[in-house]
């Protein structure tokens, strides 16, 4: 991994101080803000969709939030390449650049004073904002000792169905590439079209 963003603390006071939730972590500091950049090679070797577009690799931004407690968070932001939404990994890192030199001092636990003060900072991008508010959750489970889910409302389920995503190609390809994921215990697919009509009719009967 990258690192490409160190940010340190110059004093113990900040504008940003604040009363932690929890009164034995009264007055958590964020002091250190890192950013890595990590390129996650795809199984498929590509993934594929409408229009033409396709991405061999997924560039990914992992943000690590350090506190004055010792307490670590860890978040991350993986757009699906620039064309897909309106995200892209090099405006995600540009814009915790911007970001970060505000954040040191302000209190992790403190989730709507930490995205109040990103939303002042700089207007929309919320792609760019993702990856330190995860990164907050992350420091305020761990203080809390519980994990996020408790902490957004409660656990729902135990266990999750998970759904795979079949890339655009031929649709003896696709169809192959469910079979194979359905051994694997996949029972849920997003086939990739937007093709011609006939040719996306045609990936469908398919699979």
């Amino acid at each position: 991994m990258k690192n490409l963003l160190k940010k340190q603390a110059r004093s113990t006071s900040s504008s940003f101080s604040s009363l932690s939730t929890f009164p034995a972590y009264a007055g958590c500091k964020i002091t250190r803000i890192t950013v890595y950049q990590v390129d996650l090679p795809l199984h498929e070797k590509s993934y594929k969709w409408s229009g033409g577009n396709a991405v061999s690799t997924f560039d990914a931004t992992v943000v690590r939030l350090e506190t004055c407690k010792g307490v670590v968070g860890y978040g991350e932001n993986t757009p699906l390449g620039p064309n897909y939404l309106p995200a892209y990994a090099d405006g995600t890192r540009s814009g915790i650049k911007t970001l970060a030199p505000n954040l040191l001092g302000a209190d992790p636990t403190r989730l709507n004073l930490i995205n109040s003060l990103m939303d002042k900072l700089l207007k929309g991008h919320p792609y760019v904002k993702s990856a330190i508010d995860m990164a907050c959750w992350d420091i305020l489970g761990k203080i809390a000792g519980l994990p996020v889910c408790e902490l957004l409302g409660g656990r729902y389920n135990d266990t999750y169905p998970l759904y795979r995503a079949i890339s655009q190609g031929s649709s003896q390809s696709m169809a192959r590439n469910v079979e194979k994921y359905v051994d694997e215990g996949y029972r849920i697919f997003q086939l990739k079209v937007g093709g011609s009509p006939h040719d996306d009719i045609e990936r469908i009967r398919a699979v």
